[in-house]
């Protein structure tokens, strides 16, 4: 999946199997023993770095979604909702009132995976559960001016999701500043 930071043209000439939606975007699903898994191309071009799905992106969603009554699990660069760090919450997924409207017509949304916020995020939207966990290289900060700067340097983490017929477990492992204590 790619994020705003990410160049969709550029992207597509170093992987060029990559399955796209017929329209260029950068999105596709796969059926799994436990469900389809639907993975979107949130990025919105420059200059800005918020999320946006156009309308030909919401209409592949929704067909994907009338044709596939099976459980469903969404992959996405940017949240569809509020996180709770304001600085992020201005750059969210900026037409999510669609975005929910096209959910809305499956039942069978089990949980929405996304990423952008550098933060490990654990939520409820609209009845769905979310998550994200942090970023790699850099964070941002859940208390703003908690730093000097929008961003932090905090653990780098990376999470293993493990998917059930019955339930979802997110764990994160903070690999990096792992040290023995004697408890």
């Amino acid at each position: 999946m790619i994020g705003n930071h990410d160049n969709r043209e550029r992207f597509l000439s170093t992987f060029p199997d990559q399955p796209t939606d017929g329209n260029g975007f950068i999105q596709y699903a796969i059926q799994t023993s436990f469900g389809r898994f639907i993975f979107l191309d949130t990025k919105k071009d420059e200059p800005t770095s918020a999320g946006h799905l156009c309308r030909q992106r919401i209409d592949w969603l929704a067909d994907e979604l009338e044709q596939y009554i099976v459980d469903v699990f969404i992959f996405m660069h940017h949240p569809p909702c509020d996180v709770g760090v304001a600085y992020m919450d201005r750059i969210k997924l900026d037409n999510h009132e669609i975005f929910a409207e096209t959910l809305s017509q499956n039942r069978n949304i089990r949980h929405i995976f996304f990423g952008h916020v550098h933060r490990p995020v654990f939520l409820t939207w609209r009845g769905i559960s979310c998550s994200a966990c942090p970023g790699l290289n850099h964070q941002v900060p859940l208390v703003a001016g908690s730093v000097q700067t929008n961003y932090s340097i905090e653990p780098p983490m990376y999470a293993i999701i493990e998917i059930s017929q019955k339930d979802i477990r997110v764990n994160l492992d903070s690999f990096f500043d792992r040290e023995s204590i004697d408890a």
